[in-house]
């Protein structure tokens, strides 16, 4: 190169930048480790098919209401990953919420469903998403009964609903009281008009701190996650990284049936 002296130039060109790479790669290995080994808590991930007993278990174990871990009866409810965490002698639950930032809704959120259904012009901003609905269902994936429910969840949660939710994506860190959690995390919270509150799908996590019936749990937290196969809210991409990130430990809840088969979502 220009203004580079031989033994300089000569040194550059034996520089091994895969041998980098893998340094690069190793390092961020390291970091993953040094960040689960110096957390406080044991996270146990607690995941399953809706209407298999997974939130009724998670309260049992943290002591929290329907209203806070739902339970409901028609499928899926729980709306967002929750942390819930022990904290001794706390009379009531609080909670901590955090949001998307409108970036992250767009690759994080919307994104996977614009790539994964095959759609064009995919929205470069919250606004242009709110302005123009999703263009239709290519006709190769309009046999798919999976792709047509995920377009569906696009276009009837997100799109229709964009007006509701779309301030919270601007919106910092909230702290909220037990009363307040259930219309952070679940799906299927109606205000005093008996409109649906979906601001579950503006928010990115929330942790939960309340006293779980055993006093002497030590440091323990639960992961409770959306149902497997809820075409709603999670990728399995997605799923996989928040497990891979946040859990020390899978606690997979099934219940008990005859000819049991293992499907897609499971694997």
């Amino acid at each position: 190169a220009n203004g580079v002296d031989p033994t300089s130039a000569q040194r550059l060109r034996e520089i091994d930048f895969e041998v980098i790479n893998e340094i690069d790669n190793i390092l961020n290995s390291l970091e993953k480790l040094r960040s689960r080994c110096s957390r406080k808590t044991i996270n146990i991930a607690v995941i399953g098919y809706a209407r298999q007993g997974k939130s009724r278990l998670v309260q049992s174990l943290t002591g929290l209401s329907s209203q806070i871990i739902p339970d409901g009866a028609q499928g899926y409810c729980t709306g967002t990953l929750s942390k819930i965490v022990h904290r001794p002698g706390l009379k009531k639950a609080v909670a901590t919420v955090d949001f998307y930032s409108e970036n992250e809704f767009l690759s994080q959120v919307l994104d996977p469903y614009y790539k994964t259904l095959g759609l064009p012009k995919k929205p470069m901003t919250v606004e242009e998403f709110t302005l123009a609905p999703p263009p239709a269902l290519p006709i190769n994936k309009k046999d798919s009964e999976f792709d047509k429910a995920r377009y569906g969840h696009l276009r009837r949660d997100y799109y229709s609903n964009v007006k509701k939710y779309r301030h919270l994506l601007k919106s910092p860190t909230i702290e909220i009281g037990e009363d307040k959690i259930q219309q952070y995390v679940t799906q299927d919270a109606t205000d005093e008009n008996g409109e649906k509150i979906v601001n579950y799908l503006a928010v990115k996590d929330c942790v939960i701190s309340c006293s779980f019936p055993n006093e002497d749990i030590g440091q323990i937290s639960l992961l409770d996650l959306p149902g497997l196969g809820d075409t709603n809210l999670i990728e399995a991409k997605r799923l996989i990284k928040i497990l891979s990130k946040e859990a020390d430990f899978i606690l997979f809840v099934r219940r008990p049936e005859a000819n049991a088969v293992w499907g897609e979502a499971h694997l």
